[in-house]
């Protein structure tokens, strides 16, 4: 079954390309990562929880990540392997945020009181310009580091930070919805009616299972793809590829 997501603002906002043109981003084998001034890295060794617990493992594999296959989003053994099955492009953040420039790791975290395999990692990407090494951010993001495999590896905001969202299944479409917002049922089945038509007109298969994030603001957008702070806003749809 082909599996489709869509992420849109309710309004006039949905996701956007990156901000950054490619052909001004370094090779991402170049990247400079380097460790904020609340982030230990002095432990040494796998699994030494001795003082920062496994800050400083977390923090070397997602150096690692970022110098090697950040950018590619290719099959990686530091993602998490059930969304990298979900989704081909599976960084979500990463397809807006990586274009080359230094990244600084500001935090890891856990991700809320009483877990033990789950922390969240804020990473700052900048450019630096000029004779005066002016920093002018790109985007700052937020991944999640978990357990899997009995290895630390990544995983995506977005399912995370809507867990609690409430869903309403509309024909093939299953709206996924922020707390607060009021649902209108009726443009809900304008739209299966209008994706129904469009295969028709087109003598392609229908869609037959999508998810379609609906916000308040850019800004809650962004914190749901796992951006923190991004350089623009998101104007344009962005279809994340079918999931296997």
């Amino acid at each position: 079954m082909m599996r489709l997501t869509v992420k849109v603002q309710v309004f006039t906002l949905a996701l956007a390309s990156h901000v950054v043109l490619p052909s001004v981003a370094r090779s991402q084998d170049s990247v400079r990562v380097v460790p904020g001034w609340g982030v230990d890295t002095s432990s040494t060794g796998s699994g030494d929880y001795t003082t920062q617990g496994p800050v400083p493992e977390i923090y070397r594999v997602w150096r690692d990540y970022l110098r090697s296959d950040a950018q590619r989003q290719s099959p990686t053994k530091y993602w998490s392997a059930a969304e990298q099955r979900k989704w081909p492009r599976y960084d979500i953040a990463g397809s807006f945020a990586y274009q080359g420039f230094p990244a600084t790791v500001l935090s890891i975290q856990l991700a809320h009181q009483g877990a033990t395999d789950e922390y969240v990692i804020r990473t700052l990407f900048a450019s630096v310009n000029g004779p005066a090494k002016d920093a002018k951010p790109i985007a700052l993001t937020r991944v999640y580091a978990i357990r899997e495999n009995d290895q630390w590896v990544f995983a995506n905001a977005l399912p995370r930070l809507t867990r609690d969202w409430k869903r309403h299944v509309v024909g093939h479409i299953t709206y996924i919805v922020q707390p607060g917002h009021k649902f209108d049922q009726g443009k809900a089945r304008s739209a299966v009616r209008f994706a129904d038509s469009v295969a028709t007109m087109f003598g392609v298969q229908p869609i037959t299972d999508l998810n379609y994030y609906v916000a308040d603001t850019p800004e809650e957008i962004h914190r749901i793809l796992g951006l923190d702070y991004m350089v623009a806003e998101i104007r344009h749809p962005i279809l994340m590829p079918p999931s296997e």
